[in-house]
């Protein structure tokens, strides 16, 4: 089973920034996730990971800088990373990957 692949856009990242953090930090917030690149994916993973601080955006853009994937696996595949995919059955992992998509999704779509 492939892991699913968010497809977001930038009115996500909009929305999330205004739903879980302070309005008066969005615009900063908005050119600082603008500096690390155009991708949506990317910024949400940063905006999840940050639990709407302003110090976790930060931290989590270093991350990004680095290597994109090191926001993008914690924040949408939270389960996955962690298994020894050699010792785990074919439904175990699809219920591993399901749990992970859930979360994420629920994440997104709350208001």
């Amino acid at each position: 089973m492939n892991q699913p692949i968010p497809s977001v856009s930038s009115q996500d990242v909009e929305r999330v920034l205004r739903r879980d953090f302070d309005p008066a930090s969005f615009d900063k917030l908005l050119r600082l996730l603008d500096d690390c690149g155009p991708e949506p994916r990317v910024h949400l993973a940063i905006l999840k990971l940050a639990e709407g601080t302003e110090e976790g955006v930060i931290q989590w853009l270093e991350e990004a800088r680095i290597d994109f994937r090191d926001v993008l696996t914690p924040a949408e595949f939270p389960e996955y990373p962690v298994l020894s995919l050699s010792r785990v059955s074919e439904s175990k992992l699809e219920g591993i990957i399901a749990s992970d998509w859930k979360q994420y999704s629920d994440w997104l779509c709350r208001s």
